[in-house]
């Protein structure tokens, strides 16, 4: 019996009156409380379309069917006159308690569904209790399933995979112990029911008979993180060995990948502008935003690596890279992207969010965020402590990793040329890789594409100029050992002194 079920059990045998739910799949979790060998009272459901419906035999004829048809306050309403001892669930119920009149409804049924033993049950993916029933509902919130579940998913589809082929006359030799924890592996993160149906549908035929597609197994969880508010897949290939220059946060890196050993790597792009000056925010969003993954982060003990500097200078590079080097996937966690129009749409989404990370990397998440400034408030301070692998500044590149960014972008995009005919004194990698991007898109030579390069360190020198003043002996330098020293910045050289063979 899983943990929530025993808490539902439980909140039963004392006549809890409301339950809030949360679950990702709301069909499985009525069906384990339906097929519970406890489950000996009327048990009913509710959606806006079909209205009160009976979902267990000791349910059938008792009353309320088809009641709430596109209308919640008459199916509460209805709900007082429900047999003793029976459990209501309410479908997706968080579009509907922020309407008076629904939360009036559920609060009407406190005293009534107590007296008579019954519980109405509010099934939602996420949702956030409204303040006037704090008080007075249980929360029971239902993780993903964990890696022994879903590998119960896997071993039960192999063997219907089995039936199959041996009734369609068809070769299947079974699943591999490695192959059961490689698919258990791929779907971290998805419910039960999505799991099993992904399973299903990753049988193949080949030219050996039936086997289980590891590809279709990871495309299938990238779609379903993808579809969590907020989150996105990197499917981009680089490594660490792709990235030029930066050789003291890359050997930093690679210690953490090969001591922590991360199931997953969470991706937070610019987060002083997603959650920096939280304490003005009259909405309450971003401090709720923050005050869940400071929490998720504590709980979870996760570690955490800052990347701070110039914009172009290989933070996200770095960051992007890091999931592809220790050879997990990494989630882009979009804060911006969570915050929705209706109240409470984005404590929903965070939430939703948080849950999938924790799931998808089996509690061994990596936190890499970057920032292009620091100064003043718009990091809060607590937040700063989370990142406890220590804050990295990226300076602009040295004359030295210039010239390996160039080169290695030159053969990348198959152009020839001489930098030493562009003044790029200063070029951030980014601005690098603009110039022979355009090249390459033009079919023009890089002199003729820098023409149109504007790097930051002409349009914005005093904002890099103040960077490097708040780095200063303060920030774990990026490009070499030990703390950042702005008066160690390598002075660029003649440009006859480059050399590209």
């Amino acid at each position: 019996m899983s943990e929530t079920l025993k808490q539902y059990n439980a909140a039963r045998r004392v006549s809890v009156p409301l339950v809030v739910w949360k679950t990702p799949d709301a069909a499985a979790t009525i069906s384990s409380v339906k097929n519970s060998e406890k489950a000996d009272y009327p048990i009913f459901s509710w959606d806006i379309v079909r209205g009160v419906m009976p979902v267990n035999d000791q349910a059938m004829g008792k009353g309320g069917q088809g009641i709430g048809i596109g209308n919640p306050p008459d199916m509460l309403d209805a709900a007082q006159k429900l047999p003793k001892h029976s459990v209501l669930f309410m479908h997706n119920a968080q579009r509907f308690v922020d309407d008076s009149t629904v939360l009036q409804g559920i609060w009407n049924l406190r005293d009534t569904n107590k007296s008579e033993h019954r519980m109405l049950v509010l099934l939602a993916p996420q949702m956030r209790t409204p303040i006037e029933l704090s008080n007075d509902i249980l929360a029971i919130d239902e993780q993903l399933p964990d890696a022994a579940q879903l590998r119960d998913i896997v071993e039960a589809q192999i063997s219907h995979a089995q039936v199959g082929a041996k009734e369609s006359g068809v070769k299947f030799d079974g699943v591999t112990s490695e192959g059961i924890d490689r698919a258990v592996d791929a779907l971290s993160g998805l419910s039960a029911f999505s799991a099993e149906q992904t399973v299903a549908v990753s049988f193949e035929k080949n030219g050996k008979g039936v086997v289980l597609n590891p590809v279709t197994l990871w495309d299938r969880k990238r779609q379903a993180i993808e579809e969590t508010q907020g989150l996105t897949v990197w499917r981009d290939g680089e490594t660490l060995d792709d990235v030029q220059g930066c050789s003291n946060i890359k050997n930093f890196v690679g210690k953490v990948i090969g001591g922590m050993q991360p199931r997953g790597v969470v991706f937070i792009d610019e987060i002083e502008k997603a959650l920096g000056g939280a304490s003005g925010d009259s909405s309450g969003t971003t401090q709720d935003q923050l005050a869940v993954l400071l929490k998720e982060m504590q709980d979870k003990k996760a570690e955490g690596i800052l990347f701070v500097g110039h914009p172009g200078s290989a933070k996200s590079m770095v960051a992007k890279a890091t999931g592809n080097t220790a050879g997990v996937v990494t989630i882009s966690l979009d804060l911006g992207a969570m915050k929705g129009r209706h109240v409470g749409d984005s404590e929903q989404a965070i939430r939703a969010a948080m849950k999938v990370i924790d799931s998808v990397s089996q509690g061994r998440a990596l936190y890499i965020a970057t920032c292009n400034k620091i100064m003043g408030d718009s990091m809060p301070p607590e937040l700063k402590r989370r990142f406890t692998l220590g804050t990295f500044f990226f300076d602009l590149p040295t004359q030295e990793e210039r010239a390996a960014i160039w080169k290695f972008y030159l053969k990348k995009f198959g152009l020839k040329g001489n930098p030493n005919d562009i003044d790029g004194a200063g070029w951030t990698g980014a601005d690098i890789f603009n110039c022979c991007k355009r090249a390459a898109m033009f079919k023009c030579s890089i002199v003729e594409s820098a023409k149109y390069a504007t790097p930051i360190c002409k349009t914005d020198p005093m904002a890099i100029e103040a960077l490097r003043n708040v780095a200063d002996n303060a920030f774990i330098s990026a490009n070499y050992e030990g703390l950042y020293r702005k008066n160690k910045q390598t002075v660029v050289v003649p440009k006859r002194e480059m050399r590209f063979d």
